[in-house]
């Protein structure tokens, strides 16, 4: 289909060719007019503001030009105190022209509180907040003047906004709260209530300002499948153990792990955990489980044929290096009391071994052996029990159960065969009463 117009009169030909250049020029001046704005918008593009100033001349109405001008005003007004109210003007007009855009109320706000007007930056701020309401960067901001401009209640919905996803700001969120608040620790659980996760980075809080009741009662609020399943709570039990805090770390250990295994009846009320090799590692959790490493003079590791009780036992089988020596590389951290009479124990039993002197069981941490048992004997066809009673020690460095064997001399001849260790059992001696 085709529509046909006859301009028979000249007047009418100019008249049309008049309206084509002019349709021609505005589109022109709009798509040049929006490429500027595109490059003036873009960050990648550095203008100075004597640049930014002649584009407004000839786009006044753009509010992206005006909002990057007053950026860079702001900018350079840190050091020429002037700019800052040129500024505000060119920051209020962005706001005026484009009034649904949150950066510009954000970048007016921090122009305003340059300017010693912190009321209209809280309202300026609070109206970028309210368009974009799950912005990090514009709660953080708010949450902040709220709290230098002494609202401290005020600033806990925007505190949790912006730290709720962010494990940076947290922290720092806290301190501040903190610091503000006076010490006030109900402040900072009222930020937390009713989410786990910031529960648990409070709770690492509290532990770093040594308050250590108040860290635990926190953590052991905390539903039990959402600690177990964050990595905060590997991370707070390391906290505790490297703040010294064994027993109370080993009871948060025993809870978490317990809920993962179920019940079994194999766990006693020794103080040594898995101490039948029974129960499998769970991940993430090896705090206060046995822990095995490599040796050249051993292979080392979990035998389902040979059990003195249960299903497992601990097999070390020697390689027959002369000066053979372990060392810590099978342990297990415990938590003990200071001054106090345990009594420590196990089974062992021998495959053609044949050593100069047989592996102990051992107390040991940082400044070597705390108390070790009689050696393993060789050639013993049943199960030989291993015991040692000693004192725990005064110092608070971390202590282990382990299973050692350390040279005399510079050399002694290799050790050969195989040993067996099952059923390790640690109390204390309540008996005899503190020393």
């Amino acid at each position: 289909m085709f529509i046909t117009f006859k301009l028979e009169s000249l007047i009418s030909r100019i008249a049309l060719l008049i309206v084509v250049l002019l349709v021609c020029g505005a589109m022109g001046w709009l798509i040049f007019g929006h490429f500027i704005i595109r490059v003036v918008d873009d960050n990648r593009v550095i203008l100075n503001r004597q640049g930014l100033n002649s584009t407004l001349a000839r786009l006044p109405g753009s509010p992206r030009i005006n909002y990057r001008l007053a950026k860079a005003e702001l900018a350079d007004g840190v050091r020429q105190s002037q700019l800052l109210g040129n500024a505000q003007v060119h920051a209020q007009k962005a706001v005026n022209l484009s009034l649904w855009d949150y950066r510009n109320w954000r970048l007016l706000a921090s122009i305003q509180e340059s300017n010693n007007d912190p009321e209209n930056a809280e309202k300026s701020l609070r109206a970028a907040a309210k368009l974009a309401p799950n912005n990090l960067e514009v709660n953080w901001e708010l949450a902040n003047l709220l709290l230098r401009r002494g609202k401290l209640d005020e600033s806990l919905e925007p505190f949790r906004k912006s730290t709720r996803k962010n494990d940076e700001l947290l922290p720092l969120a806290l301190d501040l709260l903190w610091q503000f608040s006076g010490n006030n620790r109900a402040i900072l659980k009222t930020l937390a209530s009713n989410d786990p996760i910031m529960q648990l980075s409070l709770v690492q809080f509290f532990l770093g300002q040594s308050l250590v009741n108040e860290s635990l009662s926190t953590f052991r609020s905390i539903d039990r499948e959402t600690k177990f399943k964050s990595p905060k709570s590997a991370e707070y039990l390391n906290a505790l153990i490297k703040a010294e805090q064994y027993e109370m770390a080993r009871s948060v250990w025993l809870d978490l792990i317990k809920s993962s295994i179920g019940k079994n009846d194999t766990l006693g009320t020794s103080l040594i955990w898995n101490g039948s090799f029974e129960i499998d590692p769970v991940q993430n959790y090896n705090h206060f489980n046995w822990t095995i490493g490599t040796s050249q003079y051993a292979r080392i590791g979990f035998d389902k044929l040979v059990a003195r009780r249960g299903s497992k036992s601990l097999k070390i089988a020697f390689t027959g290096r002369d000066t053979t020596s372990l060392n810590g590389e099978v342990k297990q951290l415990v938590a003990l009391r200071p001054g106090f009479r345990y009594h420590l124990e196990c089974y062992a039993k021998t495959g053609d071994l044949l050593t100069p002197e047989g592996p102990r069981i051992a107390l040991m941490n940082r400044n070597g052996l705390i108390a070790s048992s009689q050696p393993v004997l060789e050639n013993s066809t049943d199960w030989q029990l291993l015991s040692v009673d000693f004192v725990a020690p005064q110092d608070t460095s971390p202590i282990f159960v382990a299973i050692v064997r350390l040279p005399k001399f510079s050399y002694d001849e290799p050790t050969r065969g195989s040993i067996w260790f099952d059923d390790f059992a640690l109390s204390e001696l309540a008996t005899a009463g503190k020393f």
